[in-house]
């Protein structure tokens, strides 16, 4: 694929899937397995204030567990998946992306949830997925596929809803469009200064029209 080919890379969890309830419930489920901090729904809004670190802080997760209960969670989320949807009007956008750009998944989620997710909700649109990244590896994760799929900075835009996509984007030197619609709050999300902050997906539009513009 050619460096100059135009590419957009999505994360997962919080910007392309609704997941945020069902993985508040899987980790109370775990909290009580496991015997962490649980989360009530006041907690929620303090969580969206928070780094990926910060909120394993929260959790008081050993650091050892950490793998295990991101491995147990994943499963957890399997057996739920058919439940999970695409945020509204996601799937037009997509399509019409599609016609001009290349389109990516890179997630700390799991292969089969990914696939899976994408065949429920009809969301055939993506040339490549890079799967189970590191929690606080997205950096690495964008790095490998920038590396293997030969994109360039210039003519590549990755979209993502948590401070820690804004720190891999960064690393990366990426545009990053963060989202308003997933797990960090919107004063978070601009304290880690994204190229765009966007609220609606007639606003992600045109962000991605702004970036592109006259790209080759």
């Amino acid at each position: 694929m050619s460096s100059r080919k135009k590419t957009i890379i999505l994360d997962f969890d919080g910007t392309l899937a609704d997941t945020l309830e069902i993985n508040f419930i899987i980790m109370n489920e775990l909290a009580e397995q496991y015997h962490f901090n649980s989360i009530t729904t006041e907690d929620m809004q303090h969580l969206k204030t928070l780094s990926a670190k910060e909120v394993l802080n929260f959790f008081q997760i050993p650091w050892y567990k950490i793998p295990y209960i991101l491995y147990q969670g994943k499963r957890r989320l399997a057996q739920r998946i058919s439940d999970i949807q695409a945020f509204p009007h996601l799937s037009p956008l997509l399509a019409k992306l599609k016609e001009n750009y290349q389109l990516g998944i890179v997630t700390t989620n799991s292969k089969n949830n990914i696939t899976q997710f994408l065949l429920n909700n009809k969301l055939n649109f993506f040339d490549f997925i890079h799967c189970n990244a590191k929690l606080l590896g997205k950096g690495h994760a964008l790095q490998h596929s920038i590396k293997k799929q030969k994109l360039t900075a210039e003519n590549t835009l990755y979209i993502g809803d948590e401070i820690r996509d804004i720190i891999a984007a960064h690393q990366c030197e990426l545009a990053i469009v963060a989202v308003s619609w997933g797990y960090n709050s919107v004063t978070a999300l601009k304290q880690h200064n994204p190229r765009f902050l966007v609220h609606s997906i007639n606003e992600l539009q045109l962000a991605i029209d702004e970036f592109f513009i006259d790209k080759v």
